[in-house]
């Protein structure tokens, strides 16, 4: 790794020599990264001839994803029976689908090694993006337990260090996505439940705290049936007021997925341990740090992020899954800095009919700051021509994937808890 890329070891509360002074993080809901970047040019994307098809719809119905139906599509490894999730799982999405992402992954940095850190669905994950551990959870419960919460969390090690954040969230009162409300301590905290309003603000005043999250909200989370074209403009909405505003000269925003939500992925996750790694999904660092059109193989999950938290303030390590994670120091140049991000456009092949009725009215209503004009890559074939020994051009060979066809019977768990939502 190149020297200019290195953290190097700092006192606690006292940022590291590097030029970021605000991080943002924003979760969004249940897709993998075949499901969304799968044909993205350069990246590890779906394998030749895979068995998927173009999804049809931006408003997909939900698909299975309870831990046992995880574990059971990892099947030790061979990650061969995503059909038992039905039809639904095995689809995709390209630039023509969701152009704001692919054109965001092509100014700023695309990260296709990036995984969920358990085989579950989102509780669990989402108490790993702030403790990197799921505790004493292994699905999402009913109600919390906060017997069995993993403890110290990211919160408590800002609050030791005395460096200031705070949750700004898309609806008022956050419902199951903010894990910094799992904590009892934090639930009638004012700083935990921020306005969305109030984040726009902050960000064009340039009042933001040295760390925020986002928390998104039904039906902007992208979580299925939630149209993902609301989704994407909240996100485009968020990114790129940030980016209009001050502090973005010295900001990273790290835009990630809590799990894959049982959509397709080819790539076995590594298991670090007995919870994870769990199943890849989309992750882009945007920054002008962040280095622009990379596509980085390095191995990242959500203890990541925390690890790269850790790493620009200071702070103790939370345990040894974290102290051990990449902190995405492959993602930035910190030698390096262009400020310009992309416009946001609604030009896309699906169009979708729902029109929105409740809260999101008015957030998906605001307009979106404009930037540079946005390049979106043009997506690879899905089955790319081969060529034979003798010079003509032949039809793909079907890669040689098995999906559940000739797998044991699966009676897969539909449908996600009251809350939190998987």
């Amino acid at each position: 790794m190149a020297a200019g890329l290195a953290f190097p070891a700092v006192r606690i509360g006292r940022a590291a020599d590097t030029p970021i002074r605000n991080v943002v993080l924003l979760m969004q809901e249940n897709r993998s990264f075949d499901h969304y970047f799968g044909l993205y040019p350069g990246a590890n994307g779906l394998p030749d001839c895979a068995p998927v098809s173009h999804a049809d719809t931006l408003a997909l119905s939900d698909v299975p994803h309870t831990t046992d139906v995880a574990e059971a599509e990892f099947d030790q490894g061979r990650n061969d029976r995503f059909s038992l999730a039905g039809s639904r799982a095995l689809t995709y999405y390209t630039g023509e689908d969701i152009p704001y992402y692919w054109s965001l992954a092509n100014r700023f940095t695309l990260c296709d090694s990036y995984f969920c850190s358990v085989l579950g669905p989102t509780f669990p994950n989402r108490l790993y993006s702030i403790a990197a551990s799921a505790g004493g959870f292994k699905d999402n419960p009913a109600t919390i337990d906060a017997r069995l919460l993993p403890r110290p969390n990211l919160v408590d090690r800002l609050d030791e260090a005395g460096v200031d954040w705070a949750c700004y969230v898309a609806k008022v009162p956050a419902e199951g996505f903010n894990p910094v409300t799992y904590y009892p301590e934090h639930r009638g905290e004012a700083r935990a439940q921020r306005p969305y309003s109030q984040l726009l603000a902050d960000a064009a005043t340039g009042r933001l705290p040295s760390v925020a999250w986002v928390i998104t909200q039904e039906p902007v989370t992208e979580h299925p049936p939630d149209p993902i074209s609301w989704g994407e403009r909240f996100v485009a909405l968020t990114i790129n007021s940030l980016a209009a505003g001050p502090q973005w000269q010295s900001m990273a925003v790290i835009l990630n997925y809590d799990e894959n939500g049982g959509f397709y992925d080819h790539v076995a996750p590594p298991q670090v341990d007995s919870r994870g790694y769990g199943f890849r999904v989309p992750a882009i660092v945007a920054s002008p740090f962040a280095k622009p059109g990379h596509v980085s193989a390095k191995p990242f999950d959500h203890t990541s992020v925390l690890a790269f938290v850790r790493s620009v303030f200071g702070l103790r390590a939370l345990n040894s899954r974290e102290a051990s994670a990449n902190p995405l120091e492959d993602a930035f140049d910190f030698g390096h800095s262009e400020p310009g991000f992309v416009s946001y456009t609604d030009r896309r092949r699906l169009v979708n009919d729902l029109l929105p009725t409740g809260w999101e009215t008015s957030v998906l209503s605001l307009p979106v700051p404009p930037g540079e004009s946005p390049t979106i890559p043009r997506p690879r074939p899905l089955c790319p021509p081969r060529v034979d020994l003798a010079g003509g051009a032949t039809a793909a060979v079907g890669a040689a994937l098995v999906l559940g066809a000739m797998a044991l019977p699966f009676r897969a768990r539909a449908g996600s808890p009251p809350r939190p939502p998987g």
